[in-house]
């Protein structure tokens, strides 16, 4: 019976230490990160640049591929009856 008492003891001071040890590593961890004064962000020493200018080029426009280009008829609605089924996800 001496002999599990001791190695109960000795376990028990394995675990206490290891607790100790994951608590002081959590209050480092929280100290970094919440805890400690935020530096404030550098300066940029770099000018900013003024953006390109757009230029379109209205030429494109007179192309003659462009002229031949048709446009779109209109499409008109569904005439006549629509057959539904009830229910559309059961299969047939």
């Amino acid at each position: 019976m001496a002999i599990t008492f001791l190695q109960a003891k000795k376990r028990q001071r394995y675990l206490v230490l290891t607790l100790a040890l994951a608590i002081f590593v959590i209050l480092i961890i929280v100290w970094q990160g919440f805890l400690k004064g935020k530096e404030a962000p550098e300066k940029t020493l770099t000018p900013l640049l003024a953006p390109e200018k757009v230029l379109i080029d209205w030429q494109t426009l007179k192309d003659p591929r462009v002229a031949a280009l048709q446009t779109f008829e209109q499409i008109l609605p569904f005439e006549g009856e629509v057959s539904r089924r009830e229910n559309p996800f059961i299969p047939y």
